[in-house]
């Protein structure tokens, strides 16, 4: 969230508060290979994250994530993908 990027979406001092209230700072582990889930391979680690620490939503403006809409886990949990816009709508 700190990237100048993001700006549009929040501003740089609401990001502290925005991060405790919904969402997590997870450590990455491998617990094995990555399977591909992506168009891009080096997007499928952040699909992984989100399935490793059950994670319900990620946040992301990237295309290739996005075009995945939603990932599904080993033990069928869902993880879906929204943009920042569309995250914000849906905590309406």
């Amino acid at each position: 969230m700190q990237r100048e990027k993001f700006r549009r979406y929040l501003p740089s001092e609401a990001v502290p508060t925005f991060v405790r209230r919904v969402g997590v700072i997870a450590p990455f582990s491998e617990e094995g290979p990555i399977r591909p889930l992506t168009q891009d391979p080096k997007d499928d680690y952040l699909v992984a994250l989100a399935l490793n620490n059950g994670a319900d939503f990620l946040v992301s403006g990237d295309a290739h994530l996005l075009d995945l809409a939603e990932a599904t886990g080993p033990e069928g949990h869902k993880v879906r993908v929204f943009t920042p816009r569309e995250f914000l709508q849906e905590l309406g």
